[in-house]
């Protein structure tokens, strides 16, 4: 079967375009079913309705927020399975029980979150707070377990060398990673119902509880990423460059990196700027800071995908020499190898231009022939620059594609 490709903007920039809002909604379920149990909680403990009746009104969000989350995460599995089926399969055998874990506690987020939404004062308040707190905790589960599934192809650690799942699961930057992935659904969360509860007087008290906390954990958020940052170097240390802690300071990920340092800066110092004025004067610095970091969100969830390289190729979707000399060696059975099956198997239209297919994210590879013979070609596609992954294939297989990228009217 042919490659699928996007036109114009390519197979790659659709799964950002895709993940990153994903996870944008994600983190906003998750920390507003937090905020929202927490809330009730508050007011029940002060004997206060504006809590409970605030936290009753913006559990409706919570309700659009799992909708809208859901289609996006069927949207992510189809796409992965459509344009990457190889390194999905391969993805899902060794975190199988992971994933299986994962939708496992989801349907306990949906099943709780259900009761939630439908039980507002037809039962006590205790067993309400417990559906919520059922509903919270299993939203941070769930999203603890993905997120060991990307911190896995970031830093696959003793993997490489063992290959036992548990060792994929309980990667080197897991913990760091995780605690890197709670806070911004905190800030993002606290900062989407300051916005919208903004110029609603009767929700003063949700208004200014939720203006705190975005503006407490988004100065707690640059600890996380340095902690997260010093752990990558660490892990990093022992793996040849090109690796995420290269990649980040001096490769891909570097100008998206340092635009997110600026704007987290930006956004900090909005946030001392309200504590100092106090929440009514200061409440317009607030908005500024949830700008800020709202784009450093997407601007982060970039370098860290930049980042991935070589251990995910943001544009071809599979891992490093070390795990696709497993996955794809040979790349196809012998009756089907031909140079442009090759081509296609190795999924090098998903950066480069040939024939009129494929994406941008690389220069175009029409006029190879201008610049290479077979052999310097074949040495080059083994021994590629460090942003492009090495041909894994066998020397039959390096020898069609070579010639067919040379020769591809004979193809």
């Amino acid at each position: 079967m042919n490659t699928i490709y996007f036109p114009l903007i390519g197979n790659s920039i659709i799964m950002a375009i895709v993940i990153l809002i994903h996870v944008f909604f994600a983190f906003i379920a998750v920390g507003t079913t937090a905020f929202v149990v927490f809330s009730e909680w508050l007011g029940y403990k002060k004997q206060d309705a504006d809590y409970i009746t605030g936290a009753k009104k913006i559990s409706k969000l919570l309700s659009d927020m799992m909708k809208i989350n859901g289609v996006l995460g069927v949207a992510i599995i189809v796409l992965m399975i459509g344009l990457w089926g190889g390194f999905t399969k391969t993805l899902y055998s060794i975190m199988f029980w992971v994933f299986l874990a994962e939708g496992a506690f989801f349907m306990l987020l949906m099943i709780f979150a259900i009761l939630y939404n439908n039980t507002w004062d037809k039962v006590s308040r205790k067993t309400h707070i417990i559906l919520g707190a059922g509903a919270a905790f299993s939203a941070v589960i769930t999203g603890f377990l993905i997120n060991s599934i990307w911190a896995f192809m970031l830093t696959p650690g003793k993997w490489l060398q063992t290959g036992a799942r548990i060792d994929a699961f309980n990667n080197p930057i897991l913990w760091e990673s995780t605690l890197h992935l709670i806070l911004p659904c905190i800030i993002n969360a606290a900062l989407i119902i300051f916005l919208l509860t903004y110029k609603k007087t009767d929700y003063n008290k949700i208004n200014r509880l939720s203006a705190r906390i975005g503006a407490f954990f988004i100065l707690m958020q640059p600890l996380s990423g340095l902690s997260f940052l010093i752990k990558i170097k660490s892990v990093s240390a022992q793996l040849p460059i090109p690796n995420p802690h290269s990649q980040l300071w001096t490769g891909l990920g570097k100008p998206y990196l340092y635009i997110m340092i600026t704007l987290a800066v930006i956004s900090a110092l909005l946030s001392i700027c309200y504590w100092i004025l106090g929440h009514k004067k200061g409440r317009p610095a607030l908005i500024l800071a949830s700008i800020a970091m709202f784009t450093t969100f997407f601007i982060g969830g970039y370098a860290r995908e930049k980042a991935r390289k070589p251990y995910l190729i943001w544009g071809t979707m599979f891992m490093n020499q070390k795990i696709t000399s497993e996955i794809k060696n040979p790349l196809l059975k012998p009756e089907k190898m031909t140079g442009k099956n090759v081509y296609d198997a190795s999924e090098c239209g998903a950066c480069h231009i040939f024939q009129g297919e494929g994406s941008t994210m690389g220069p175009s590879i029409e006029d190879v022939s201008e610049y290479y013979d077979k052999e310097d070609l074949k040495e080059f596609l083994k021994e590629p620059p460090e942003d492009m992954p090495a041909f894994e294939g066998t020397e039959e297989e390096l020898e069609a594609m070579a010639e067919y990228l040379l020769t591809p009217e004979n193809n």
